[in-house]
């Protein structure tokens, strides 16, 4: 499976590949791939780029290593620390297996990452058009 997170904040989406750690725990990993809202090639490339980066078998963060795997997203949105990141912003996981890719929105992000909403869910072919559009509406949905 690779797997990739998106967030809204500020009219801006940003996407960040996740990686499964020797430990088994998946973490944020590499760029964090920034776009406008209205820019749907630009994001389709840019979930399609986190999605082919994510990975296993990495390195599991060492307790100071944990503000590395923070410090891209942070950086991106141009917050001091999670809760200002959070803060306002709207989350969707991105699941892809056998070149499906599945838009998870959340629910209370802002409360330690929220809760995934599993029923609302949208389903796609990893290569279709609409998979900016189809991110846009589990924006939509998220909370």
């Amino acid at each position: 499976m690779k797997t990739a997170s998106a967030l809204l904040k500020n009219g801006k989406i940003y996407i960040q590949a996740y990686a499964e750690t020797t430990a088994g725990v998946w973490i944020a990993f590499g760029p964090v791939h920034v776009c406008r809202i209205d820019e749907l090639e630009k994001l389709r490339s840019s979930i399609l780029e986190a999605l082919a980066h994510s990975t296993r078998g990495v390195l599991h963060p060492s307790q100071q290593g944990w503000k590395d795997v923070q410090r891209p997203m942070l950086e991106a949105v141009d917050a001091k620390n999670w809760a200002s990141l959070a803060k306002g912003a709207r989350a969707v996981s991105l699941e892809c297996e056998d070149e499906i890719v599945r838009l998870i929105p959340s629910l209370d992000y802002h409360r330690d990452g929220g809760t995934s909403l599993e029923d609302k869910a949208i389903s796609l072919p990893l290569e279709d058009k609409g998979v900016s559009a189809s991110l846009i509406r589990a924006f939509e949905l998220s909370t």
